[in-house]
């Protein structure tokens, strides 16, 4: 895996903690509106999918160009 999609990888995952936890919180503080845990499962199942995308793309490298003979 590559540094750049490992970079994406971090920093995907934290800017999914920092929106799944004030989410949850939320919800639990309204309860009205949903079922907390509902809530949280359903943005980490989302955040789960966007990593293992991360991850599937980081680890599909590209072929190599081919070497050309010297002129």
């Amino acid at each position: 895996m590559s540094t750049r999609a490992l970079l994406v990888l971090l920093l995907l995952v934290l800017v999914g903690m920092a929106t799944v936890g004030p989410l949850v919180y939320f919800v639990h503080r309204h309860a009205a509106s949903r079922v907390p845990v509902s809530v949280g499962l359903a943005a980490a199942g989302a955040l789960g999918t966007l990593v293992s995308a991360v991850i599937q793309a980081g680890t599909s490298e590209a072929a190599p160009a081919p070497a050309t003979a010297p002129a």
